[in-house]
């Protein structure tokens, strides 16, 4: 195998389920792969702050979300774009359980990071 035929890609983003009819609903979301060099030093940086298990897991997987579209709420009558923060992202993750699952299987598959690398 040649290893310069496949590209290792940081970010991927992910075309989120709906959890009843299992098509897409139109939310799409970027993350960093859980092997990237950016979730390892926020890791780093979690394991610093003692935190338990579950808070542990939750804010590294927040920390992955990269960017999101089409993820709104209501506010005024109107929907408004949810801005990507850690704070965000897991509230969103605790509203919506199974958007999160989707994410956090997407994250550890390596192979949803991998593209092949054409010769020229």
């Amino acid at each position: 195998m040649d290893i310069n035929s496949i590209k290792t890609n940081n970010t991927a983003t992910i075309e989120i389920v709906g959890p009843l009819t299992f098509k897409p609903n139109g939310v799409k979301v970027e993350v960093y792969s859980a092997s990237s060099k950016e979730i390892r030093k926020i890791a780093s940086l979690l394991r610093k702050e003692k935190l338990d298990d579950e808070e542990f897991a939750l804010t590294l997987l927040a920390s992955s979300v990269v960017s999101w579209k089409n993820l709104t709420e209501k506010k005024n009558g109107k929907d408004v774009p949810i801005p990507v923060t850690v704070k965000n992202v897991k509230r969103v993750f605790d509203l919506l359980p199974w958007l999160a699952s989707q994410v956090d299987g997407f994250t550890v598959k390596r192979s949803n990071f991998l593209e092949r690398v054409e010769d020229n």
